[in-house]
């Protein structure tokens, strides 16, 4: 899936460094249990870079005040600058365009600039995943979204906008702010991207664990060719019991896998949810277009497109998952039709033309022994 999002990169990361919050006048970490001098604080340490010491004065910033707005801002910021090397993130946003989620490569991790010393690509990466749905779970209030669910409550007139939920969020950053619900669908576009190809790889593992080649020459015993007087059907049929017990098993924990992935992925439940994060993505789209939005038009067709470029990318991630072309499904097919030829031959009556003796009796379907 190639998307052009040059539109998406420029506009993104200009807003994540908005996000910051950098240039405010430099307050002492003095300690205080003053909800303001504590935000003041944690603002200081963004300025002087000190990303860690700034998480931990938003939280003291915030079990003062729960709903500051601000504050859970700036803990989501400070959470991405901590862990994420800044230039990373268009190349992160990057390669959720041009991703095939049933490929196994990492090839994105060559750009990737942010490790650190001893710290290989794939660790970082796992790191970066991390702080990013970590970021997105504090900042999610803010606009309305429930941080467990990544579902957008949205308002009921009709207009697509989110609830104002004062019990959730004091206002201060508005609940339609554009600039905070775009870094809140950026951060969840790259987690849920990569780990939806994380979860492909796990499907691959255990789909490959499956002896296809042994599937492919399974040795349907040719039962007319076979001397009815030194013939022992029972050996033929507890092999025919092992391998199709063995298969089944198989085949099952296979479609087990892939139900996990694909309710972590399509249901509602989680803030993994596809379904949920597209919603938020048209509830930016619902802000950015409302009259009231107050943007020129050159500015709502600019943040249209970007936004619509995530959300086509999102909803390719999404039909993927049921697309009948993919890899996955195919196998699936493949499988499924394998298993059809094989029962229908276990269940299959053979009898000698000639001499009437039955060769073969009915050996599917059969009951395991406990």
């Amino acid at each position: 899936m190639k998307i052009a999002v040059h539109l998406v990169l420029v506009f993104s990361f200009l807003i994540l460094l908005g996000a910051c919050n950098i240039f405010d006048a430099f307050y002492p970490d003095d300690g205080s249990n003053n909800f303001e001098r504590a935000l003041a604080n944690a603002e200081a340490a963004m300025k002087r870079d000190d990303f860690h010491a700034a998480i931990e004065l938003y939280k003291k910033a915030l079990d003062l005040k729960p709903t500051s707005s601000v504050a859970m801002i700036g803990i989501a910021s400070a959470t991405i600058m901590d862990e994420v090397h800044l230039m990373d993130i268009p190349l992160l946003m990057n390669s959720v365009f041009n991703m095939d989620i049933s490929d196994a490569t990492n090839n994105f991790l060559e750009g990737l600039a942010g490790a650190r010393p001893g710290e290989t690509a794939v660790q970082y990466r796992d790191r970066v995943i991390k702080a990013l749905g970590k970021a997105a779970y504090l900042r999610a209030p803010v606009n309305s979204i429930i941080p467990e669910t990544g579902a957008m409550t949205i308002m009921e007139d009709g207009s697509g906008l989110p609830v104002v939920d004062p019990s959730k969020s004091d206002g201060v950053i508005a609940a339609t702010n554009c600039n905070s619900i775009l870094n809140y669908i950026i951060c969840k576009t790259i987690e849920a991207a990569f780990m939806a190809q994380d979860q492909f790889v796990v499907a691959k593992n255990l789909k490959a664990s499956i002896d296809t080649a042994a599937l492919a020459t399974y040795n349907f015993p040719n039962i007319n060719e076979i001397d009815p007087l030194t013939y022992d059907e029972s050996i033929y049929e507890a092999q025919f019991i092992d391998f199709h017990a063995g298969f089944i098993k198989k085949y099952a924990d296979l479609h087990e896998a892939f139900d996990v992935l694909r309710d972590l992925f399509l249901g509602r439940s989680t803030n993994t949810s596809l379904l949920n994060l597209v919603d938020v993505a048209n509830g930016l789209l619902a802000i950015i277009t409302n009259p009231a939005s107050g943007m020129n038009e050159t500015t709502v067709t600019t943040a249209q497109d970007s936004v619509k470029r995530i959300n086509t990318g999102l909803q390719t991630l999404q039909s993927s998952f049921n697309d009948a072309d993919s890899q996955i499904m195919q196998g699936f097919e493949l499988l499924q039709a394998f298993q059809e030829e094989v029962e229908e031959f276990g269940a299959r009556v053979i009898v000698d033309p000639d001499t009437g003796i039955t060769l073969k009796h009915s050996w599917y379907p059969y009951t395991l022994e406990p």
